[in-house]
């Protein structure tokens, strides 16, 4: 159906993109309900900013729930070589609908439920597609084989 993905990756690349998939998620839903309440609670915001470094250190806690089926989905698509970006998009979409969908089991208003899923699922897409770019976007950065010459047959 498609070719294989010609993009490579190394191990700090990856360390680094599953660390942006945990301080990702977190930060964005914290910094939208912020901008989302900015008119009335301008007063809130300074405590909301001041609660992002527990929101992720608390997101590398219990963010494995989620990022490591993440991770075991992206390393079937590497190991295939099918890690497309919206390959990329669509497995952290996925993943920010079930835990949307888990979130919105706690939430009182059931009409609100939509929107929050469809609103985690838009950040599981973009964490997806933030992980693709950092660990084979940018193919210019990742350092060169060395190309050696054949041994001389004497």
């Amino acid at each position: 159906m498609f070719p294989p993905a010609h993009e490579k990756t190394n191990r700090s690349r990856v360390a680094a993109a599953i660390m942006f998939a945990f301080a990702f998620p977190p930060t964005a839903l914290i910094l939208l309900g912020a901008a989302m309440r900015l008119p009335d609670g301008v007063e809130e915001i300074p405590s909301v900013l001041a609660g992002l470094p527990a929101t992720v250190a608390m997101s590398l806690v219990v963010g494995w729930i989620f990022v490591l089926p993440a991770c075991v989905g992206w390393a079937v698509l590497h190991q295939f070589d099918r890690h497309y970006w919206p390959a990329s998009a669509l497995l952290g979409s996925v993943t920010g609908l079930v835990f949307g969908s888990l979130l919105a089991t706690f939430d009182d208003a059931p009409s609100k439920v939509a929107q929050v899923v469809l609103t985690i699922a838009a950040i599981g897409a973009l964490t997806g597609l933030g992980v693709w770019w950092i660990a084979y976007g940018r193919q210019d950065r990742l350092p060169r084989p060395l190309v050696t010459l054949p041994p001389l047959a004497l």
